[in-house]
């Protein structure tokens, strides 16, 4: 997998990260994982690494093969599971559209504050929430609330 980021330094930080973290995260909802063991949390980078702005499609595509047994059987859509079983970070997407659209979709009880630290700067980070048109009562979610209550904390 690796040849076709290689030519242009894809395998890093730019985009190869989030391409295998997300591909993982598809293989776990896929596998059945989730229906064994409904309650398992999985914390996931970069607002989700690109899997919110698919869910759509991976729900339809899901739909679609179950009538030829292409994939594993599932007790809910792929989506459902992306949304009880996954929590995402901010950590390096520090843009308001994105924030809004993963607000949208998975909701602001699934969103907690990160850094993306070593390859951004913590204060760009930790402005952007504090400026992101959030109510205090979400941003308190993401930069705190969600990780207590997730992490027992």
């Amino acid at each position: 997998m690796l040849a076709p980021f290689e030519p242009y330094s894809l395998e890093h930080a730019i985009w190869g990260y989030q391409a295998e973290a997300g591909l993982h995260a598809l293989r776990l909802i896929m596998s059945g994982v989730f229906d064994r063991y409904p309650d398992l949390k999985i914390v996931l980078g970069h607002m989700g690494e690109g899997i919110p702005y698919w869910l759509y499609r991976v729900d339809y595509m899901h739909r679609g093969a179950a009538r030829f047994n292409w994939r594993p059987q599932l007790a809910k859509a792929p989506s459902e599971y992306f949304k009880s079983n996954f929590m995402i970070t901010t950590s390096g997407m520090n843009w308001n559209p994105v924030l809004e659209f993963c607000l949208q979709v998975v909701g602001p009880d699934n969103i907690m504050f990160a850094v993306d630290y070593p390859y951004q700067e913590t204060p760009e980070a930790v402005h952007f929430l504090d400026s992101a048109p959030l109510s205090e009562t979400d941003r308190a979610k993401l930069y705190h609330g969600n990780a207590e209550r997730i992490f027992r904390i």
